[in-house]
């Protein structure tokens, strides 16, 4: 590009060869050499030494391209290989898994995906089947599905206790399970609180001494959902005297 003649002009220095980009590039590559990390080296992975390979070609600043017993090439960083000394026999192994492959292992692993779990699936309770509805979103990372009913009431569920209802035939969705005492008085006292215009949060508790009447009356209950043991099949009793519904107790435990 041509500059215009008027005010001062000073010349650069010329851009480098391709002799003085290569020593360039030698001189950065310098610690890489020291350790003989060189085309053709034999290399392992420094903190898994049975995953082995050779050094086919560099790929740029402190990075070698390393080919696998299947032929498979990854980008190494050189501070991540260790080179081999040449005696001895040399057997290269299965390359790494790469970060897509993990990810798909880990999907694999996930339990929603094993039971076919996502939005817009048909699913019933595994314990009881004639409960039914569909799943309308998720929480924590499919730890948990929102699973809507008939009636509009929504629950979330944990992926074991949701078991997904093949498409073929007619769906209809159930109403959902009553809530127990305890979430249903919470759920009361936080719609009271909203509609008065105050805080969401419930109050706390007053602290005072218990009386006898008080104190039978908690340990008829169960301290976890409040519902009363007497309604309850399933209980729990501890050395301590403390006794919990059976559910209760499982998600403690």
């Amino acid at each position: 590009t041509a500059l215009p003649r008027d005010g001062a002009f000073v010349a650069s220095r010329a851009p480098p060869s391709p002799e003085e980009k290569k020593r360039a590039r030698n001189q950065e590559n310098s610690a890489s050499l020291r350790r003989g990390l060189v085309v053709g080296a034999r290399v392992c992975l420094t903190k898994d030494r049975a995953t082995r390979g050779v050094v086919v070609a560099p790929v740029y600043h402190g990075t070698w391209a390393v080919e696998y017993a299947d032929g498979v090439r990854r980008n190494q960083r050189s501070r991540d290989l260790t080179v081999l000394p040449r005696d001895g026999t040399f057997v290269a192994s299965r390359a790494p898994l790469s970060w897509e492959e993990k990810e798909r292992a880990r999907a694999r692993e996930n339990v929603s995906l094993q039971r076919g779990i996502g939005v817009g699936a048909c699913v019933c309770l595994t314990n009881r089947q004639a409960t039914r509805g569909v799943v309308v979103a998720h929480m924590h990372g499919g730890r948990f599905w929102t699973v809507q009913y008939a009636g509009g009431e929504k629950r979330n569920r944990r992926p074991g206790e949701l078991t997904v209802l093949s498409r073929d035939g007619p769906f209809v969705a159930s109403l959902a399970l009553p809530l127990s005492k305890g979430t249903w008085q919470r759920r009361a006292r936080l719609a009271q609180l909203t509609s008065d215009g105050a805080d969401v949060q419930e109050p706390p508790r007053k602290r005072g001494r218990r009386t006898e009447a008080s104190s039978k009356k908690e340990l008829n209950e169960c301290p976890v959902c409040l519902d009363e043991l007497s309604e309850v099949d399933d209980i729990v009793r501890l050395g301590c005297s403390h006794e919990y519904c059976g559910e209760c107790f499982a998600e403690l435990v």
